[in-house]
């Protein structure tokens, strides 16, 4: 499996709710950007999976529609859920070849320094709107290898 992890882009300082921070529009380049790069360079999940939450939708949102692929909103990406819960998450898409997930910190660089073994999963820094790129047979502690993270000025 391919594991494509993707943090939201830059979004408003906090409001009255944390769930309802939009994009900003330096945030919303950012997503384009985001869009604009994996389409470039043939970088295509099959579904992408994205945190309810506003910002990370928006940022979802524009890859999945210049990849023409499927958007789900996918409730363990929200913030704050367990590492156990996250692995049993995304085991439920195992059978995608190539998956893509948005979300939040610091949930994302936990998942991914666990993933590819690192002590404690500290290691991995996850910037806003950077992507990171696992394979990994299965989503286990220690199973995955990263293949690249690139912030995105980079893109």
């Amino acid at each position: 499996m391919e594991l494509f992890i993707l943090r939201h882009a830059s979004a408003e300082e906090f409001l009255t709710s944390d769930s309802l921070r939009s994009l900003t529009d330096q945030g919303r380049e950012e997503a384009d950007r985001v869009a604009r790069f994996c389409e470039g360079r043939g970088l295509l999940p099959e579904l992408i999976l994205s945190s309810p939450l506003t910002r990370a939708q928006q940022t979802a949102r524009p890859v999945a529609e210049r990849l023409g692929v499927e958007l789900v909103a996918a409730p363990f990406l929200a913030g704050g859920a367990s590492m156990a819960a996250m692995l049993d998450g995304l085991e439920g898409y195992r059978r995608f070849a190539r998956l893509m997930i948005v979300g939040h910190e610091p949930d994302l660089s936990t998942l991914a320094g666990k993933l590819i073994g690192v002590e404690g999963g500290l290691g991995v820094r996850m910037r806003k709107a950077s992507l990171l790129k696992l394979w990994m047979e299965a989503p286990r502690i220690g199973a995955a290898t990263l293949d690249f993270l690139i912030p995105v000025g980079l893109m």
